[in-house]
């Protein structure tokens, strides 16, 4: 027997025992998550967010999280559910790591209304988060609402760590409208922030373009 083995038998020996404590289970919850058996999995973190001690909520949220990542909607969708039943007073912080979670869902299950609507509750608490305003950028640059489109990527702009990437999704909607100059001049900003080569190919094909279509 291999050491996740004889930890999983005793923590299930704990656990049919009624001794097994919130760390107890969520250890479990991790060795069968490791091992692919995630039904095994979702019902330990289940546990240990019912017991009379339960896990903490920053526990509560990285397994949530760990669902998300994993794929398993579903189960990290109940968890979410869960958690702000357990823990009806979160941190703001905390609750932005939900938002966040549920928005990353939404979008992998392509609900994009649905996580717009989370989107713009993140921004409404949360100003700065540059990949929010980055998505919901693009959400409505596909829906072709280009004036509220621009306004998030102009906030995105304006933000150290995700200007340079504001820049060029910017730049590809004034393409799709075909508002060439602006292009150029975004894409410009874009390469002084951070010079890339693809972004510099980009920028000479629409230059050549824009310079097409003044002569």
């Amino acid at each position: 027997m291999n050491q996740p083995e004889r930890a999983v038998s005793h923590l299930e020996v704990l656990r049919r025992l009624g001794r097994a404590d919130a760390p107890s289970l969520l250890l479990l919850g991790d060795i069968y998550t490791n091992q692919n058996l995630n039904h095994l999995a979702v019902a330990a973190y289940q546990e240990a967010l019912g017991l009379e001690r339960p896990a903490t909520a920053a526990q509560a949220i990285r397994i949530a999280g760990t669902l998300t990542a994993r794929g398993q909607f579903d189960d990290a969708v109940d968890f979410i559910g869960r958690i702000r039943t357990s823990f009806p007073d979160l941190e703001d912080r905390q609750e932005l790591e939900l938002l966040n979670l549920e928005a990353e869902i939404a979008l992998a299950e392509g609900n994009e209304e649905e996580a717009a609507e989370i989107l713009e509750r993140i921004v409404d608490r949360d100003p700065m988060n540059g990949r929010a305003l980055l998505t919901l950028g693009n959400y409505y640059a596909g829906q072709e609402e280009f004036e509220e489109a621009a306004f998030f990527f102009q906030r995105a702009e304006a933000l150290p760590n995700f200007a340079a990437e504001a820049f060029v999704d910017h730049a590809r909607m004034r393409v799709a409208q075909q508002e060439f100059g602006d292009a150029v001049r975004l894409l410009r900003r874009a390469q002084e922030i951070r010079p890339r080569d693809n972004v510099a190919r980009y920028l000479e094909a629409v230059e050549r373009i824009y310079q097409m279509r003044r002569l």
